[in-house]
């Protein structure tokens, strides 16, 4: 399976290829959904020849301590790949759990006489590998995170605009995924930053097979598409100015009369979009001007 883009991911290539060797035990990839975390480390664990269900098996969701216990049991000779960690790390006896799994020295012993009862030893040996894939850091559980991440290997994956922009246009292998593309690019004031990535543009490609099934138009199935994703306050700011700047007062009072916010809570909300970089501040306090960011 190659690798779109290669070259943007040489970092999280070679600490696959690092844990598949075993010159570590865990690796942490951290990255914003859609980038490519997943597909990248599919395709180093294919190229070199591990097979899922025999060498690795991946985990997704969310289960139980009991039951998660029971899994690393049941697969403690593979690599394992927790996809969307987050939701497993917000309980204590996760994290300790994945501490014990994560050591570099000595044997890595995993006991829980709670767990006995489901026919599962309450003390073992796990002698595979983790990678854990998670989309950014919860203040809640930040010293926790670090602390995980400080015992084997830890990559961030950060790409531009432009670098998800050539690896779109990489994965395509026809002149119809091209123009799909190309419209999903000229798009981006309606997806934002969270809705540009390549997991939107294989939507996109299966919404064209399946107008193609169904004789319909293409085009116009996926330009509703993408305008359907515009997130809420990427929406709001849109209602209220489109994509030309607006005072931020003028669009507090906008708030304020369509969606019956309060005062404090148009600001609260207005703070928030401008963290989450769904919103461009020239940087003037109560008066600068807000609009739609660029990536």
């Amino acid at each position: 399976m190659a690798i779109a883009g290669r070259q943007y991911y040489q970092q999280l290539i070679r600490a696959t290829e690092y844990l598949i060797r075993g010159d570590f035990n865990s690796l942490w990839v951290m990255g914003p959904g859609g980038i490519g975390k997943s597909m990248v480390i599919d395709s180093v664990l294919d190229e070199n020849k591990l097979k899922e269900g025999k060498d690795y098996i991946v985990f997704r969701g969310n289960i139980s301590d009991a039951y998660l216990y029971e899994f690393i049991y049941n697969n403690r000779n593979r690599i394992l790949i927790f996809r969307d960690v987050a939701k497993l790390i917000r309980r204590l006896n996760t994290i300790d759990t994945f501490k014990s799994l994560t050591e570099e020295r000595g044997r890595r012993i995993i006991s829980n006489k709670t767990y006995a009862e489901h026919d599962v030893p309450d003390t073992f040996e796990f002698t595979g590998r983790i990678i854990f894939e998670i989309n950014d850091i919860m203040k809640k559980y930040e010293a926790d995170l670090k602390a995980l991440f400080s015992r084997g290997l830890f990559v961030e994956v950060i790409l531009s605009y432009d670098d998800i922009k050539n690896i779109m246009y990489e994965r395509c292998d026809t002149d119809i995924k091209k123009q799909i593309t190309k419209m999903l690019i000229e798009n981006f004031n309606y997806l934002g930053r969270s809705g540009f990535n390549l997991r939107t543009q294989n939507i996109c490609f299966k919404i064209y097979e399946a107008c193609v099934r169904d004789k319909k138009d293409w085009k116009q199935e996926i330009d509703m598409f993408l305008k359907s994703q515009m997130s809420e306050p990427r929406k709001l700011l849109y209602q209220c100015a489109g994509f030309k700047p607006v005072k931020r007062m003028d669009f507090v009072k906008f708030l304020m009369s369509q969606k019956g916010y309060s005062y404090s809570s148009c600001q609260r909300r207005i703070k928030d979009y401008l963290i989450m970089g769904e919103i461009f501040s020239n940087g003037l306090k109560k008066q600068s001007l807000l609009k739609l960011t660029p990536f």
